[in-house]
C-alpha cells in the first residue's frame, strides 16, 4: 500500500478463503442483479464481472467516521484503490440518522492498473455516520480490485509497539489457532513487540503439536507463562506485570476462545495511537456460533441496579446479514459505552501505569471494574465499529446459574462500592432479592447458595481476595456440591423413567397482577410436601426453564444452556425455605453493614490493584517457568 504518504488507518479486507456465504455480507455486499458473483482471490483482492455493483458499506470495510472525528488527531482522510480494469467508484456518506448522502465519483476507464485516490473531510461526523464506497463496472469487461484502503492526510502516528496478551484454560487448540491467525497478518506483525500466552490449565499449551508452528510464524515473538488457575483477572493481570517489562507502548488482551480478524487487531492499535488523549480501545464482539451476528455494539452500566446493560440506542444480536450496515440507521449513530469486554481490548502502556492491574476478582466485572477504574482518571473507553472478534455468545453458557454465579454477585457488590453511591442503590438490592428468588422458585438451590456466600464474602471485606484466588473456583464449586442441580448428566436418557417433553412451556405473566398470582402460586406449591418422584415429571429446555413453570413441579430435568447436558432439579421443602431465608437475612445485612463494607473496598482498592501487591503475588505463587 505504498504510494501515498499518511498513516493506515483501516485496510479494505475481504472474507478469508473458506468463510461461508453469509459472512461475505460483512465485507462486501453484492446487488441482486450483479449477472455472478465477485470472486474474492485473497484477503485483499476481489474479481468482480463486468455489468456488476459492488458495495463495501459494510462492517468490516466501511469507514466508521463519527468514532476518528470524536477520538483521534485525524480530520481528512483519503481513500485509495488500486484497480484494473474499466470501473465506476462512487463515494458515499451516512448521517447520524442512517440518511445516505453521495459524495463523489472517481472513475479507471481503461485496462491496466490504476490508483484512485480522494480526500475527504470529517467534519459532518460529529454525532454519527460512516463514508464507505461501490464499485461498479459499468460495461462487460470485469475489474479487479486488488487493495484498498482508508489513510489519514497526513502522519499522524509514529511507530506502533504492542504486546498482546492472551490468558488460556484448558483450551490449547483454540488457544493455537488464534496465535497462528494473528500470524497471517504481516502488517500487523511489524507493530507486535511480543505475544505473552498465560497458561493457567492443565492441559498445556506447551504440549499442542502446533505450537511449534504458531511459535515460528510469530518469528520469536511468544512466550508462553504458566501459572496456576487465578482466573481471568489473575491471567491478565500477569499480561500486565510481563508487558510492562518491556518497551510496548500498547497492551492487548485477548481471550483465548475467540476466531480473530487480525485486520481488527491492527486498526485498534493503529486507533489508540491517533487518540488525542489516552484512550482503551474495545473490539465490538460477534457471534461465534452466527458469525453474521454483531452481539454486542457497546456497553454501559445502570448505575442505580448496577448490571450491564446495551447502550442507549443499540441492540444485543443484530444480524447483519438480514439487515445491513447500510440500511439500519441506530448502526450509523455513534454510541458511548462505560467498558468493554476482554475478548480484546487495547491498554496503553501509559495506563496501566497510572491505574494499576485489575483487581484480583478471578473473573466476571473485572473488565468493567478497570475501565471505570481508567474513566475515574480521564481515560475513557471507546468500542470502534469494525474492530471486532468473534466470541462465544452468553446465551449459550450457564454462566448466571453455575458456579460463576458467585462472582457475578459478589464482584459487582465490589464495584457498586467502588464506584456507587455512599449508600446500597435501592435498584440493587431490589434486583438481587428478585434474582435469588427467581433461582429458587426455578430450582438453582446451588446458586442461591453460592450467591448467599458471596454476599457474605464481600461484607467480610477485602483480606482474603489474594489469599483466596488460586483456591476461588474449587471453593465455589465446593459449595455447591450438595444440591441435585449442581450435577449435569449427559443426556435425559441418562435419567432413568424421565420422559422427552412432559412440561408444556408457559408465557411468562404480561401483568404485574398476574406475575403477583403466578408468584403466590409458586410460594404456596412450595409450601406443600413434594411428590415422592422415582423420575423427573419431564424434561423442558433451557429457554423454557423460567420460574412461573418450574415453580410449580417437583422435579424436572432442564437441558444445559449449551445443549451438551442435562440437570435433574429437584425440589426440597426445607431446602428451599432455608436458602430463602438466607437469602432475606443476607439482604438485611447487606443494606445495613454497606456503608462500612463500602469504606473498607474503597481503602483497599489502590493496594489490592497495585503493581507491587501483585508482583508479590507472582512471586510466591508456583509457577513452572516460561517456554
Amino acid at each position: 500500500m505504498s504510494g501515498i504518504p499518511g498513516t493506515l488507518l483501516n485496510k479494505v479486507i475481504m472474507p478469508r478463503v473458506g468463510d461461508p456465504r453469509d459472512v461475505r455480507s460483512l465485507y462486501l455486499e453484492e446487488h441482486p442483479r450483479n449477472p455472478r458473483p465477485a470472486h474474492t482471490v485473497d484477503r485483499s483482492t476481489v474479481h468482480i464481472p463486468g455489468l456488476s455493483e459492488v458495495s463495501f458499506g459494510t462492517y468490516f470495510n466501511a469507514f466508521p467516521a463519527s468514532y476518528w472525528r470524536r477520538w483521534t488527531a485525524v480530520d481528512r482522510v483519503r481513500l485509495r484503490l488500486l484497480v484494473d480494469g474499466p470501473c465506476r467508484v462512487a463515494v458515499h456518506r451516512s448521517k447520524a440518522d442512517g440518511t445516505h448522502v453521495h459524495v463523489r465519483d472517481l472513475a479507471a476507464d481503461g485496462p491496466g492498473r490504476t490508483v484512485l485516490i480522494t480526500t475527504l473531510d470529517l467534519d459532518p461526523f460529529e454525532d454519527g455516520g460512516w463514508y464507505w464506497f461501490d464499485l461498479l463496472t459499468p460495461g462487460p469487461d470485469a475489474a479487479v480490485l486488488h487493495s484498498g484502503g482508508w489513510y489519514a492526510d497526513g502522519d499522524v502516528a509514529g511507530p506502533v509497539t504492542a504486546t498482546v496478551g492472551m490468558p488460556t484454560f484448558d483450551r490449547p487448540a483454540d488457544c493455537v489457532a488464534a496465535l497462528r491467525e494473528l500470524a497471517t497478518d504481516d502488517d500487523l506483525l511489524t507493530m507486535l513487540d511480543g505475544v505473552v500466552v498465560v497458561d493457567q490449565g492443565t492441559d498445556r499449551v506447551a504440549g499442542n503439536p502446533d505450537l511449534g508452528e504458531a511459535r515460528r510464524a510469530l518469528g520469536g515473538r511468544l512466550r508462553v507463562v504458566e501459572q496456576p488457575n487465578l482466573g481471568g483477572s489473575g491471567g491478565f493481570a500477569r499480561v500486565v506485570h510481563e508487558a510492562l517489562r518491556t518497551s510496548a507502548e500498547q497492551i492487548v488482551f485477548m481471550d483465548d476462545d475467540v476466531l480473530v480478524e487480525p485486520e481488527s487487531v491492527r486498526r485498534s492499535l493503529v486507533f489508540a495511537a491517533c487518540a488525542r488523549q489516552p484512550v482503551l480501545v474495545g473490539a465490538q464482539m460477534l457471534d461465534l456460533h452466527t458469525r453474521t451476528t454483531l452481539r454486542t455494539m457497546g456497553e454501559v452500566i445502570d448505575r442505580d441496579r448496577f448490571v450491564w446493560v446495551a447502550a442507549p440506542g443499540t441492540e444485543y444480536d443484530h444480524d447483519l446479514a438480514a439487515a445491513p450496515l447500510r440500511g439500519t440507521p441506530w448502526l450509523h449513530r455513534r454510541v458511548d459505552v462505560d467498558y468493554n469486554g476482554w475478548w480484546t481490548c487495547v491498554i496503553p502502556r501509559s495506563v496501566a501505569r497510572e491505574v494499576g492491574l485489575p483487581l484480583p476478582l478471578f473473573l466476571k466485572w473485572d473488565d468493567a471494574e478497570y475501565c471505570l477504574r481508567a474513566a475515574r482518571a480521564g481515560v475513557p473507553t471507546v468500542a470502534v465499529p469494525g474492530v471486532a472478534v468473534w466470541h462465544e455468545p452468553w446465551s449459550d453458557k450457564d454462566h448466571a446459574v453455575d458456579w460463576q454465579a458467585y462472582f457475578h454477585q459478589r464482584n459487582r457488590l465490589i464495584v457498586t462500592a467502588l464506584y456507587g453511591p455512599a449508600r446500597l442503590p435501592v435498584g440493587l438490592l431490589r434486583h438481587s432479592l428478585r434474582v435469588s428468588v427467581r433461582h429458587l422458585l426455578s430450582l438453582e438451590y446451588s446458586t442461591v447458595a453460592v450467591r448467599n456466600l458471596a454476599v457474605d464474602d464481600f461484607l467480610a471485606g477485602p483480606s482474603e481476595l489474594f489469599p483466596g484466588l488460586a483456591t476461588a473456583r474449587e471453593r465455589v464449586q465446593s459449595a455447591r456440591t450438595g444440591y441435585p442441580d449442581a450435577h449435569v448428566a449427559r443426556s435425559v436418557t441418562d435419567l432413568p423413567g424421565v420422559k422427552d417433553g412432559g412440561v408444556r412451556p408457559v408465557l411468562g405473566p404480561a401483568r404485574p397482577a398476574r406475575s403477583v398470582r403466578a408468584l403466590v402460586g409458586a410460594l404456596a406449591h412450595n409450601a406443600r410436601r413434594p411428590a415422592d418422584l422415582a423420575a423427573p415429571q419431564g424434561s423442558v429446555s433451557a429457554g423454557h426453564a423460567k420460574w412461573w413453570v418450574l415453580g410449580r413441579l417437583d422435579g424436572v430435568a432442564v437441558v444445559t444452556a449449551d445443549g451438551r447436558g442435562v440437570v435433574y432439579r429437584r425440589r426440597h421443602r426445607r431446602t428451599f425455605w432455608t436458602l430463602l431465608a438466607g437469602v432475606l437475612r443476607g439482604h438485611l445485612r447487606l443494606a445495613a453493614r454497606y456503608p462500612a463494607a463500602r469504606r473498607a473496598w474503597r481503602r483497599a482498592h489502590a493496594e489490592l490493584s497495585g503493581a507491587r501487591a501483585w508482583g508479590e503475588y507472582f512471586a510466591t505463587t508456583e509457577t513452572s517457568g516460561d517456554r
